[in-house]
């Protein structure tokens, strides 16, 4: 017998703020695969005590977890954020115990069916990604790890993936689309610790506008893996995934290996696309309750 959220489901809607927990490792929503029905869940708290308590139990497993509070208008745009992790279920925690919930029940998927210029989303990367990184940088021995299978995964996705990278254009009379054909823009790059020269590439709009803070000077192409190996500037040693976000570092010969290991790697022909020089707007990623 179906269960009725409603009452549930108006009531987190309406709230004046709620807690979600977030994982250090990625610095994103902390995601479990629940083991029984296989849902990606993301956990949100009604008070900071109550995520606190789950905090300390993940900690014993070195899962370290932070609390981040969103007021009531910011929820739409967090729950929508969610799809482009590939999340589809959140776990309500308050006082009298856990509700779990269709994402899609609480916020309407974004539909880019009818826009001209779709938005750059990789909702499977992502959320392999975070898997991989939740577990790869837990402080325990190798042998605690489980990561061949989520390494796999994480590296299929990639290689099938459309990526975004931001371009600042040289001031002119030039059209946007001119001074691309033209070479006629900037790469902003990245230091490692190491010191070592990075270029900044993401997963989505929603991790791109993390890092430009909505600067309107950025613009945004979008491209597969393997073009990525032609535009990177000779200083760089690799790239950067979602600097903000999971901030994974990607070394060129990595890269031209999984270009050349994946044959279903996305044509390197389309490099650069004019058509795609745009910043995603936060409107365009949709969501409507």
């Amino acid at each position: 017998m179906a269960v009725d959220n409603s009452l549930m489901i108006r009531g987190i809607i309406t709230r004046e703020s709620m807690i979600a927990a977030y994982c250090a490792y990625t610095n994103m929503p902390y995601v479990i695969c629940n083991p029984d029905t296989y849902d990606d869940e993301v956990y949100i708290f009604e008070t900071k005590e109550l995520l606190q308590d789950f905090a300390k139990k993940q900690a014993e497993d070195k899962i370290l977890l932070r609390g981040v509070q969103f007021m009531n208008k910011d929820f739409l745009k967090f729950y929508s954020s969610l799809f482009t992790m590939g999340v589809n279920m959140l776990v309500f925690v308050n006082a009298t115990g856990e509700f779990r919930i269709e994402l899609n029940k609480l916020v309407r998927e974004p539909d880019f069916s009818k826009m001209k210029v779709k938005p750059v989303v990789n909702p499977s990367l992502v959320l392999t990604g975070m898997y991989y990184i939740q577990e790869a940088r837990r402080p325990v021995s190798k042998e605690e790890k489980d990561l061949k299978e989520l390494n796999e995964e994480f590296v299929n996705d990639l290689a099938k993936s459309r990526l975004l990278v931001s371009v600042i254009l040289k001031e002119g009379e030039e059209t946007d689309i001119e001074k691309l054909k033209n070479n006629q823009y900037q790469l902003p790059i990245l230091k490692d610790k190491s010191g070592n020269v990075m270029f900044p590439v993401f997963t989505d709009g929603n991790e791109l506008q993390r890092f430009t803070r909505g600067d309107k000077k950025f613009k945004a192409l979008a491209m597969p893996l393997a073009a990525l190996e032609k535009i990177i500037p000779p200083t760089c040693s690799g790239f950067i995934l979602n600097p903000v976000g999971f901030n994974f570092p990607l070394k060129k010969e990595l890269i031209a290996a999984i270009v050349k290991e994946y044959s279903q790697t996305p044509d390197a022909s389309e490099a650069i696309d004019p058509a795609a020089d745009h910043i995603i707007e936060d409107d365009d990623q949709g969501g409507s309750r």
